[in-house]
Protein backbone atom coordinates (compact mmCIF):
# COMPACT_ATOMS: atom_id res chain seq x y z
CA UNK A 1 0.00 0.00 0.00
CA UNK A 2 1.34 3.44 -0.78
CA UNK A 3 2.71 5.39 2.13
CA UNK A 4 0.03 7.30 3.95
CA UNK A 5 2.36 10.09 5.02
CA UNK A 6 1.98 13.27 2.96
CA UNK A 7 4.15 15.61 5.04
CA UNK A 8 6.47 16.25 2.10
CA UNK A 9 6.57 19.96 2.84
CA UNK A 10 7.83 19.57 6.38
CA UNK A 11 11.26 20.88 7.16
CA UNK A 12 12.40 17.75 8.94
CA UNK A 13 15.22 19.38 10.83
CA UNK A 14 12.74 21.71 12.49
CA UNK A 15 10.41 18.80 13.27
CA UNK A 16 13.30 17.02 14.93
CA UNK A 17 14.26 20.02 17.00
CA UNK A 18 10.78 20.60 18.37
CA UNK A 19 10.55 17.03 19.66
CA UNK A 20 13.94 16.77 21.33
CA UNK A 21 14.74 16.75 25.01
CA UNK A 22 16.78 19.59 26.46
CA UNK A 23 20.28 19.24 27.81
CA UNK A 24 22.18 20.38 30.83
CA UNK A 25 25.17 22.67 30.91
CA UNK A 26 28.44 21.62 29.33
CA UNK A 27 30.00 21.08 32.75
CA UNK A 28 27.57 18.22 33.37
CA UNK A 29 28.15 16.49 30.06
CA UNK A 30 31.72 15.29 30.23
CA UNK A 31 34.80 15.86 28.10
CA UNK A 32 34.27 17.59 24.77
CA UNK A 33 36.33 16.15 21.91
CA UNK A 34 38.49 18.51 19.90
CA UNK A 35 38.26 16.27 16.85
CA UNK A 36 34.55 16.65 16.19
CA UNK A 37 34.73 15.08 12.74
CA UNK A 38 35.75 11.67 14.05
CA UNK A 39 33.57 11.93 17.15
CA UNK A 40 30.25 12.38 15.33
CA UNK A 41 30.80 9.42 12.98
CA UNK A 42 28.30 6.62 13.69
CA UNK A 43 24.58 6.11 14.25
CA UNK A 44 22.62 8.21 16.73
CA UNK A 45 19.21 7.91 18.35
CA UNK A 46 17.10 10.95 19.20
CA UNK A 47 14.98 10.44 22.27
CA UNK A 48 11.44 11.69 21.63
CA UNK A 49 8.61 11.81 24.15
CA UNK A 50 5.49 9.77 23.36
CA UNK A 51 1.94 9.97 24.66
CA UNK A 52 -1.43 8.25 24.33
CA UNK A 53 -2.07 9.52 20.80
CA UNK A 54 1.42 9.90 19.34
CA UNK A 55 4.71 8.05 18.99
CA UNK A 56 7.83 9.22 17.16
CA UNK A 57 11.37 7.99 16.59
CA UNK A 58 14.34 9.64 14.86
CA UNK A 59 17.57 7.87 13.93
CA UNK A 60 20.43 9.26 11.88
CA UNK A 61 23.94 8.32 10.77
CA UNK A 62 27.15 10.14 9.89
CA UNK A 63 29.72 8.13 7.93
CA UNK A 64 33.46 8.71 7.75
CA UNK A 65 33.24 9.87 4.12
CA UNK A 66 30.62 12.61 4.71
CA UNK A 67 27.42 10.68 3.94
CA UNK A 68 24.39 11.53 6.09
CA UNK A 69 21.05 9.71 6.37
CA UNK A 70 18.08 9.85 8.69
CA UNK A 71 14.92 7.90 9.44
CA UNK A 72 11.99 9.79 10.95
CA UNK A 73 9.00 7.61 11.82
CA UNK A 74 5.84 8.19 13.78
CA UNK A 75 2.22 7.22 14.29
CA UNK A 76 -0.94 8.94 15.45
CA UNK A 77 -4.48 7.58 15.72
CA UNK A 78 -5.15 8.59 12.10
CA UNK A 79 -1.81 8.49 10.36
CA UNK A 80 1.65 7.03 10.01
CA UNK A 81 4.79 8.36 8.42
CA UNK A 82 8.06 6.72 7.51
CA UNK A 83 10.43 9.34 6.12
CA UNK A 84 13.89 8.40 4.90
CA UNK A 85 16.36 11.09 3.89
CA UNK A 86 19.94 11.08 2.70
CA UNK A 87 22.62 13.55 1.73
CA UNK A 88 25.91 14.90 3.02
CA UNK A 89 27.29 16.64 6.09
CA UNK A 90 30.40 18.62 6.97
CA UNK A 91 32.12 19.57 10.21
CA UNK A 92 34.14 22.77 10.57
CA UNK A 93 35.40 23.12 14.10
CA UNK A 94 32.28 22.69 16.21
CA UNK A 95 29.95 23.67 13.36
CA UNK A 96 27.88 20.82 11.88
CA UNK A 97 26.07 21.37 8.57
CA UNK A 98 23.64 18.90 7.01
CA UNK A 99 22.24 18.88 3.47
CA UNK A 100 19.80 16.15 2.51
CA UNK A 101 16.75 15.21 0.47
CA UNK A 102 13.65 13.71 2.06
CA UNK A 103 10.51 12.90 0.05
CA UNK A 104 12.02 14.75 -2.89
CA UNK A 105 12.46 17.99 -0.93
CA UNK A 106 15.90 19.50 -0.30
CA UNK A 107 16.63 20.40 3.32
CA UNK A 108 19.54 21.80 5.25
CA UNK A 109 20.35 22.45 8.87
CA UNK A 110 23.16 24.13 10.78
CA UNK A 111 24.10 22.98 14.26
CA UNK A 112 26.62 23.94 16.87
CA UNK A 113 28.20 20.92 18.55
CA UNK A 114 28.07 21.82 22.23
CA UNK A 115 29.84 18.58 23.19
CA UNK A 116 30.23 15.00 22.08
CA UNK A 117 31.63 12.10 24.06
CA UNK A 118 31.68 8.35 23.69
CA UNK A 119 27.91 7.91 23.98
CA UNK A 120 26.14 11.30 24.08
CA UNK A 121 26.11 14.26 21.71
CA UNK A 122 24.64 17.65 22.53
CA UNK A 123 23.72 19.94 19.66
CA UNK A 124 22.20 23.39 19.25
CA UNK A 125 20.01 23.99 16.18
CA UNK A 126 20.51 27.59 15.11
CA UNK A 127 17.31 27.87 13.04
CA UNK A 128 15.03 27.87 16.06
CA UNK A 129 17.43 28.03 19.00
CA UNK A 130 16.65 24.50 20.17
CA UNK A 131 18.83 22.14 22.19
CA UNK A 132 19.19 18.49 21.18
CA UNK A 133 20.52 15.38 22.93
CA UNK A 134 21.47 12.29 20.93
CA UNK A 135 22.61 8.82 22.04
CA UNK A 136 25.02 6.59 20.18
CA UNK A 137 23.74 3.31 18.73
CA UNK A 138 26.45 0.79 19.59
CA UNK A 139 24.96 -2.46 18.29
CA UNK A 140 22.16 -4.02 16.25
CA UNK A 141 20.73 -7.34 17.43
CA UNK A 142 18.66 -9.63 15.21
CA UNK A 143 16.13 -11.70 17.17
CA UNK A 144 13.26 -14.07 16.52
CA UNK A 145 9.90 -13.69 18.19
CA UNK A 146 10.12 -15.23 21.68
CA UNK A 147 13.94 -15.13 21.87
CA UNK A 148 15.84 -13.60 24.80
CA UNK A 149 19.20 -11.85 24.85
CA UNK A 150 21.34 -10.41 27.66
CA UNK A 151 22.64 -6.88 27.05
CA UNK A 152 26.39 -6.45 27.27
CA UNK A 153 28.29 -3.22 26.55
CA UNK A 154 31.91 -3.86 25.60
CA UNK A 155 33.32 -1.08 27.78
CA UNK A 156 34.97 -1.69 31.20
CA UNK A 157 34.01 1.85 32.29
CA UNK A 158 30.34 1.47 31.41
CA UNK A 159 28.17 0.40 34.37
CA UNK A 160 24.46 0.31 33.46
CA UNK A 161 22.09 2.12 35.83
CA UNK A 162 18.83 1.62 33.92
CA UNK A 163 17.47 -0.18 30.85
CA UNK A 164 14.54 1.24 28.88
CA UNK A 165 12.84 -0.01 25.68
CA UNK A 166 11.27 2.64 23.47
CA UNK A 167 8.70 0.06 22.29
CA UNK A 168 8.05 -2.76 24.74
CA UNK A 169 5.33 -4.13 22.45
CA UNK A 170 8.18 -5.20 20.15
CA UNK A 171 10.99 -5.90 22.63
CA UNK A 172 10.94 -5.73 26.42
CA UNK A 173 13.90 -5.35 28.74
CA UNK A 174 14.06 -5.95 32.49
CA UNK A 175 16.21 -4.27 35.14
CA UNK A 176 18.99 -6.82 34.63
CA UNK A 177 19.33 -6.08 30.91
CA UNK A 178 17.54 -9.18 29.64
CA UNK A 179 15.75 -8.47 26.35
CA UNK A 180 12.70 -10.46 25.26
CA UNK A 181 11.54 -10.26 21.64
CA UNK A 182 7.74 -9.92 21.67
CA UNK A 183 6.62 -9.41 18.07
CA UNK A 184 7.91 -8.32 14.69
CA UNK A 185 9.30 -4.82 14.47
CA UNK A 186 12.20 -2.68 15.62
CA UNK A 187 12.79 -1.35 19.12
CA UNK A 188 15.64 0.61 20.65
CA UNK A 189 17.01 -0.23 24.10
CA UNK A 190 18.42 2.77 25.97
CA UNK A 191 21.07 1.85 28.53
CA UNK A 192 21.75 4.71 30.93
CA UNK A 193 24.98 5.01 32.89
CA UNK A 194 27.02 7.65 34.70
CA UNK A 195 29.21 8.17 31.61
CA UNK A 196 26.41 8.38 29.06
CA UNK A 197 23.59 6.49 27.36
CA UNK A 198 24.29 3.68 24.90
CA UNK A 199 21.57 2.41 22.55
CA UNK A 200 21.04 -1.04 21.12
CA UNK A 201 18.78 -1.58 18.11
CA UNK A 202 16.68 -4.75 18.33
CA UNK A 203 15.19 -6.08 15.09
CA UNK A 204 12.60 -8.80 15.66
CA UNK A 205 11.60 -11.06 12.79
CA UNK A 206 8.99 -13.83 12.67
CA UNK A 207 9.56 -17.20 11.05
CA UNK A 208 7.10 -16.40 8.27
CA UNK A 209 8.72 -13.01 7.55
CA UNK A 210 5.45 -11.21 8.29
CA UNK A 211 3.33 -11.66 11.39
CA UNK A 212 1.02 -14.66 11.49
CA UNK A 213 -2.20 -12.65 11.77
CA UNK A 214 -4.23 -15.83 11.57
CA UNK A 215 -3.70 -16.20 15.32
CA UNK A 216 -6.06 -13.27 15.92
CA UNK A 217 -8.91 -14.75 13.88
CA UNK A 218 -11.70 -15.76 16.25
CA UNK A 219 -10.08 -13.96 19.17
CA UNK A 220 -11.48 -11.06 21.18
CA UNK A 221 -10.45 -7.65 19.85
CA UNK A 222 -8.56 -7.09 23.10
CA UNK A 223 -5.93 -9.63 21.94
CA UNK A 224 -4.57 -7.58 19.00
CA UNK A 225 -5.07 -4.40 21.01
CA UNK A 226 -2.75 -5.78 23.67
CA UNK A 227 -0.22 -6.64 20.96
CA UNK A 228 -0.37 -3.33 19.05
CA UNK A 229 -1.07 -0.78 21.75
CA UNK A 230 -3.41 2.09 22.50
CA UNK A 231 -2.82 4.19 19.39
CA UNK A 232 -5.56 3.09 17.00
CA UNK A 233 -8.48 4.32 14.91
CA UNK A 234 -12.00 2.87 15.34
CA UNK A 235 -14.67 2.87 12.64
CA UNK A 236 -17.99 1.13 11.99
CA UNK A 237 -19.49 -0.12 8.70
CA UNK A 238 -23.25 -0.19 9.18
CA UNK A 239 -23.82 -1.91 5.82
CA UNK A 240 -21.77 -4.91 6.90
CA UNK A 241 -22.41 -4.65 10.63
CA UNK A 242 -18.69 -4.73 11.18
CA UNK A 243 -16.39 -2.74 13.44
CA UNK A 244 -12.84 -1.94 12.43
CA UNK A 245 -9.84 -1.18 14.63
CA UNK A 246 -6.86 0.08 12.63
CA UNK A 247 -3.31 0.34 13.94
CA UNK A 248 -0.73 2.48 12.15
CA UNK A 249 2.78 1.14 12.67
CA UNK A 250 6.41 2.25 12.65
CA UNK A 251 7.50 -1.13 11.28
CA UNK A 252 9.75 -1.45 8.23
CA UNK A 253 7.38 -3.81 6.41
CA UNK A 254 3.80 -3.21 7.58
CA UNK A 255 2.27 0.25 7.43
CA UNK A 256 -1.23 -0.45 8.78
CA UNK A 257 -3.14 -3.44 10.14
CA UNK A 258 -6.94 -3.36 10.50
CA UNK A 259 -8.95 -5.88 12.51
CA UNK A 260 -12.63 -6.45 11.65
CA UNK A 261 -14.74 -7.63 14.56
CA UNK A 262 -18.44 -8.37 15.14
CA UNK A 263 -20.91 -7.17 17.77
CA UNK A 264 -19.48 -9.73 20.21
CA UNK A 265 -16.04 -8.14 19.65
CA UNK A 266 -14.67 -11.28 17.99
CA UNK A 267 -12.15 -10.75 15.17
CA UNK A 268 -13.54 -12.02 11.85
CA UNK A 269 -10.99 -10.59 9.47
CA UNK A 270 -7.67 -8.79 9.15
CA UNK A 271 -6.39 -6.43 6.45
CA UNK A 272 -2.66 -5.61 6.23
CA UNK A 273 -1.16 -2.75 4.24
CA UNK A 274 2.50 -3.30 3.30
CA UNK A 275 5.02 -0.55 2.77
CA UNK A 276 6.10 0.16 -0.79
CA UNK A 277 9.63 -1.18 -0.38
CA UNK A 278 8.67 -4.43 1.34
CA UNK A 279 10.37 -7.42 -0.30
CA UNK A 280 7.45 -9.07 -2.11
CA UNK A 281 9.50 -12.12 -3.10
CA UNK A 282 10.17 -12.98 0.54
CA UNK A 283 6.49 -12.62 1.38
CA UNK A 284 5.49 -14.81 -1.54
CA UNK A 285 7.97 -17.44 -0.38
CA UNK A 286 6.66 -17.21 3.20
CA UNK A 287 3.06 -17.67 2.07
CA UNK A 288 3.89 -20.64 -0.12
CA UNK A 289 5.71 -22.23 2.79
CA UNK A 290 3.09 -21.49 5.45
CA UNK A 291 -0.25 -21.71 3.63
CA UNK A 292 -1.98 -23.81 1.01
CA UNK A 293 -1.87 -22.14 -2.40
CA UNK A 294 -5.21 -22.13 -4.25
CA UNK A 295 -4.84 -20.02 -7.39
CA UNK A 296 -4.15 -16.56 -8.79
CA UNK A 297 -6.99 -14.49 -10.24
CA UNK A 298 -6.84 -10.90 -11.48
CA UNK A 299 -3.37 -10.50 -9.98
CA UNK A 300 -4.52 -11.66 -6.53
CA UNK A 301 -2.89 -14.76 -5.07
CA UNK A 302 -5.26 -16.90 -3.00
CA UNK A 303 -4.20 -19.12 -0.12
CA UNK A 304 -5.95 -20.89 2.74
CA UNK A 305 -5.29 -22.35 6.15
CA UNK A 306 -7.25 -23.90 9.03
CA UNK A 307 -7.71 -22.55 12.55
CA UNK A 308 -9.97 -24.19 15.12
CA UNK A 309 -11.54 -26.36 12.38
CA UNK A 310 -12.50 -23.28 10.37
CA UNK A 311 -11.07 -22.53 6.95
CA UNK A 312 -9.50 -19.14 6.47
CA UNK A 313 -8.81 -17.59 3.07
CA UNK A 314 -5.87 -15.26 2.54
CA UNK A 315 -5.75 -12.90 -0.46
CA UNK A 316 -2.41 -11.37 -1.38
CA UNK A 317 -2.62 -8.42 -3.78
CA UNK A 318 0.86 -7.44 -4.95
CA UNK A 319 -0.27 -4.33 -6.82
CA UNK A 320 -1.90 -2.71 -3.77
CA UNK A 321 0.33 -4.28 -1.14
CA UNK A 322 -2.72 -5.50 0.78
CA UNK A 323 -3.15 -8.88 2.46
CA UNK A 324 -6.63 -9.92 3.61
CA UNK A 325 -7.51 -12.75 6.02
CA UNK A 326 -11.14 -13.87 6.31
CA UNK A 327 -13.32 -16.88 7.16
CA UNK A 328 -14.59 -19.08 4.34
CA UNK A 329 -18.24 -18.59 5.30
CA UNK A 330 -18.13 -14.86 4.53
CA UNK A 331 -18.96 -13.95 0.94
CA UNK A 332 -16.82 -11.19 -0.56
CA UNK A 333 -15.85 -10.41 2.99
CA UNK A 334 -13.90 -7.24 2.86
CA UNK A 335 -14.55 -5.51 -0.39
CA UNK A 336 -14.96 -2.50 1.84
CA UNK A 337 -11.50 -3.05 3.31
CA UNK A 338 -9.72 -1.38 0.43
CA UNK A 339 -12.25 1.47 0.52
CA UNK A 340 -11.56 1.93 4.22
CA UNK A 341 -7.79 1.95 3.73
CA UNK A 342 -8.20 4.48 0.91
CA UNK A 343 -10.41 6.56 3.19
CA UNK A 344 -7.70 6.67 5.86
CA UNK A 345 -5.11 7.59 3.23
CA UNK A 346 -7.21 10.46 1.89
CA UNK A 347 -7.97 11.64 5.41
CA UNK A 348 -4.25 11.76 6.18
CA UNK A 349 -3.54 13.65 2.98
CA UNK A 350 -6.10 16.33 3.73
Amino acid sequence: MKKINKYVSLFVAVVIAFTLVGCTSDDDIGISYSDYQNSVVGEWYVEVGDNRDFKQRIVFEFTQDGYFCLLNTGVTVNNSYYDEGEGTYSVNGNKLNESFIINGVKNSAEYEIRSVNKYDMHLFLKANQQEETDYRIVETIQMKEGDTHNVSINDPDFYPDEYVSDDDLVAKVDNTGKIQAVRQGTAYILIHSSIGTAVIRVVVETESYIDDYVKYMGEHISAPTKAYGNIYHDAYYEEYGSNIRAFFLQEDKVDIVSFYYNKDQIVEGVVIGLRELTDIEKIRYAFCRSYEYIDTKDGIQNYSTIKNARKIFINFNESTGNIVYYYESTEEPFKEANDYVKHLASMSAA
